[in-house]
């Protein structure tokens, strides 16, 4: 049996930091109600309730699952493995859980794959359709279908999966998204004036500002525990500013 009291010793350790950012996975995905705001109705109303009713309900559910994984598996039998899933559901109902388990997580996955399919090139087409230097991005065919993102998005997934470890990449990745995502609520506590049909963050700015410390801390900590995968999504993001800048002089030398 597995003592589930964290010490205070566990909770400062780099990698318990780490393994946070491999739990924001779980919680990622619900924030794309967002990104397709003009295509739902009520906004104001709906995409509040579909990210807190949702994230909610995944915390509770994440809580459970994780409950129960620990409870039919072994600490040693968990470490260091990615298909815990299976280890804690063969333990359970042997062989014919694991097939089940794995049956589940393919058709969870293919739904997973679909939702980024059809999310994350849309995301693209909109800003490269404000980027000169990314304007093909920004092509549709004749169905609005973003199918140049779509293949760049392709390309660079098919890049990763060919080049770099499983932990690698996940861990690139959540590292990058967290300090996108902390540069993102950080920014909202400059904004001084709304407008009135803005929608207003409750409790601003007292939220924002725990998020940020608390997000800084696990970075800090990841940057400490996994360098190369932290310089890697470091080197992603200095390489966006570059395209930036290279498009915001391109702008100003055609303007002139």
């Amino acid at each position: 049996n597995y003592d589930l009291n964290l010490t205070s010793e566990e909770i400062f350790l780099p990698g318990f930091a780490v393994s946070l950012i491999y739990v924001t996975y779980a919680y990622t995905g619900w924030n794309s109600a967002a990104y397709i705001i003009e295509e739902i109705k009520e906004p104001r109303k709906n995409v509040p309730l579909a990210l807190i009713g949702s994230v909610i309900f995944v915390t509770v559910l994440y809580i459970l699952m994780q409950l129960v994984l620990l409870k039919h598996a072994s600490v040693d039998q968990l470490t260091g493995k990615t298909e815990v899933a299976l280890i804690s559901f063969g333990n359970l109902f042997g062989t014919m859980g694991e097939n089940w388990v794995s049956i589940c997580i393919a058709i969870q996955l293919v739904a997973t794959i679909s939702g980024y399919t059809w999310i994350a090139p849309r995301v693209t087409k909109a800003l490269a359709s404000e980027f000169s230097l990314w304007k093909p991005l920004a092509k549709t065919n004749k169905n609005n279908i973003p199918i140049n993102a779509l293949w760049f998005h392709t390309a660079v997934c098919l890049f990763f999966t060919f080049t770099g470890s499983f932990e690698f990449v996940l861990t690139c990745a959540g590292f990058t998204l967290q300090l996108i995502t902390t540069l993102a609520v950080a920014s909202l506590l400059f904004i001084k004036h709304q407008k009135p049909d803005t929608y207003k963050s409750p409790l601003k700015p007292f939220t924002q500002i725990l998020y940020v410390v608390f997000s800084l801390g696990v970075l800090i900590y990841v940057g400490y525990d996994k360098p190369m995968e932290s310089l890697a999504g470091l080197g992603f993001l200095t390489l966006g500013g570059i395209t930036y800048l290279f498009n915001e002089n391109t702008i100003a030398t055609e303007n002139e």
